[in-house]
């Protein structure tokens, strides 16, 4: 046998092998096609369950905005108001020093009363 005739007998049986090994490959096609479509549906399906669900939570998830936009401003006064106490502390500490001595001061000048009793046993 040539190569010329066995090129030829190849031809030949490729010939008769394309179309069909052409269908086995359009029919295991078909199959994964199939197979995409049934997934895609069902995954459809379970967006749309999943859409439900979130959709529940906007109300939730608004009520938690809120509530943490109340706490920011709670916050925002609470160190508002303490930043001011503390301002006005160091701003009339010298006054508050001052007052404090003057009472230390009357009251070591103002008699106690072993001494108002030691004065009028004298008398």
């Amino acid at each position: 046998m040539s190569i010329d005739a066995v090129m030829s007998a190849l031809a030949r049986l490729a010939t008769y092998l394309l179309p069909i090994l052409g269908v086995v490959v359009l029919v295991y096609l078909i199959f994964v096609l199939k197979g995409v479509l049934v997934t895609l549906k069902d995954l459809s399906k379970t967006l749309n369950a999943a859409e439900r669900e979130i959709n529940k939570l906007d109300g939730p998830l608004a009520t938690v905005e809120e509530l943490s936009k109340t706490a920011d401003e709670i916050h925002h006064a609470t160190k508002k108001a303490v930043t001011s106490a503390i301002n006005v502390v160091t701003e009339n500490a010298d006054n508050l020093k001052t007052w404090l001595n003057s009472k230390k001061n009357t009251a070591s000048d103002t008699p106690s009363e072993e001494q108002i009793q030691k004065d009028e046993e004298v008398s």
